[in-house]
C-alpha cells in the first residue's frame, strides 16, 4: 500500500504571504479611518495615502507571483465564484472610494472607503477558507482571525504615524489594546478548531508556538504597556509595534510555513475475496 503524508505546500511563498501581511493591514487601516469619522476627528490625507500604499504594495506582490505578470487582468474575469477575483474587484472600489476621500473628503467617502477596506479583509480571508485541501486554511475559524488581524494591525500602524507629526486622537491606544485582545481571542479559538484530528501533525507545534507569540507578545504585553500609569507616546509606540510584528509573524508561518496538505488516507486495506478488510492508514496524523 502507497500512502502520502501531509507535506507543506510551496506554491504560495513570501510573495503570496506579502498580500495578507501588507494588504490585510492596509483594509485595517482604511477600515479605522471611518472611526476617525464618527468621532468628528479630522483626517489628514497622508492617513488615507498610507492606507492605499498598504494595500496596493499587498496587490503588487501578488503580482510579483503570477507565472506570466502581463495577463493579471485574466484575474477579473470570474468574481462569481473566485474569491481572487472578488479581492481584485474590491480593491478597484477601495481605490476609487480612497480618491473620493482625497478630494472630496466627508463622511460618506470615509465611509466607502472603510467599508471597501472591510470587504478587502474579508475576500483575503475567504480565500484562505476556500483552500480545501489545507486544513490550517480551510477551518471557519480563520475568518475572524484575519479580520482582527488586519484591524489590529491597521490600529497600530495608525499609532505609528505620530512618528511623522500627524495629530492623532486619545482613543487610538484603547483601539490597539482592544483589537489586540479580540485577536489574541480569535488566535485562541482558531488553534482550538484544529485540535486533535482537524491538523496535521508536523502543524501542531507551530500552532502551539503562534498561540503563545499572539496571546502573549502580541496581547498581554502590548495591553500592559497602555495600561502602566506612566505609559506614554514611547509604550504606545512600542505596544503598536508588537502587535504589526506579531501580526505580520503569524500570517507568514500560516501561509508559508503552516500551510499543509492533507495527505491522502484510506479507510480500510483493501482485501481480496471474502477476506476481512485491513486497518485504516492515515499517516501523519493522530486523533
Amino acid at each position: 500500500m502507497i500512502s502520502i503524508a501531509p507535506r507543506r505546500q510551496v506554491t504560495w511563498d513570501w510573495r503570496a504571504a506579502g498580500n495578507f501581511l501588507f494588504g490585510g493591514a492596509g483594509g485595517g487601516f482604511m477600515t479605522l479611518l471611518a472611526v476617525f469619522v464618527a468621532t468628528d476627528t479630522p483626517i489628514n490625507n497622508i492617513l488615507v495615502l498610507i492606507g492605499l500604499a498598504l494595500a496596493g504594495l499587498g496587490l503588487f506582490m501578488v503580482w510579483l507571483k503570477i507565472g506570466r505578470p502581463l495577463r493579471f487582468l485574466n484575474v477579473y474575469r470570474n468574481p462569481w465564484t473566485s474569491w481572487m477575483s472578488r479581492e481584485a474587484w474590491v480593491a478597484n472600489f477601495l481605490f476609487a472610494a480612497g480618491l473620493a476621500c482625497l478630494v472630496y473628503g466627508g463622511p460618506i467617502a470615509h465611509g466607502l472607503a472603510a467599508l471597501f477596506g472591510l470587504l478587502f479583509l474579508f475576500c483575503q480571508a475567504q480565500i484562505l477558507r476556500m483552500a480545501r485541501g489545507i486544513p490550517t486554511w480551510r477551518t471557519g475559524a480563520i475568518v475572524p482571525l484575519v479580520l482582527a488581524t488586519g484591524l489590529a494591525e491597521g490600529a497600530g500602524l495608525v499609532s505609528l504615524t505620530a512618528l511623522g507629526g500627524i495629530s492623532l486622537p486619545s482613543w487610538i491606544g484603547m483601539a490597539v489594546g482592544g483589537l489586540a485582545i479580540v485577536r489574541a481571542a480569535t488566535m485562541l479559538a482558531y488553534t482550538n478548531a484544529l485540535q486533535g484530528g482537524q491538523s496535521p501533525d508536523a502543524v501542531k507545534p507551530g500552532l502551539k508556538t503562534l498561540l503563545w507569540v499572539i496571546v502573549g507578545i502580541g496581547g498581554v504585553a502590548p495591553v500592559i504597556l497602555l495600561a502602566l500609569p506612566t505609559s506614554g507616546m514611547v509604550a504606545g509606540l512600542v505596544a503598536s509595534i508588537l502587535v504589526i510584528l506579531t501580526g505580520w509573524h503569524m500570517k507568514y508561518q500560516i501561509v508559508c510555513h503552516l500551510g499543509h496538505y492533507q495527505g491522502l488516507a484510506l479507510k480500510h486495506e483493501p482485501a481480496r475475496g471474502g477476506a476481512a478488510p485491513g486497518t485504516s492508514s492515515r499517516p501523519g496524523w493522530s486523533e
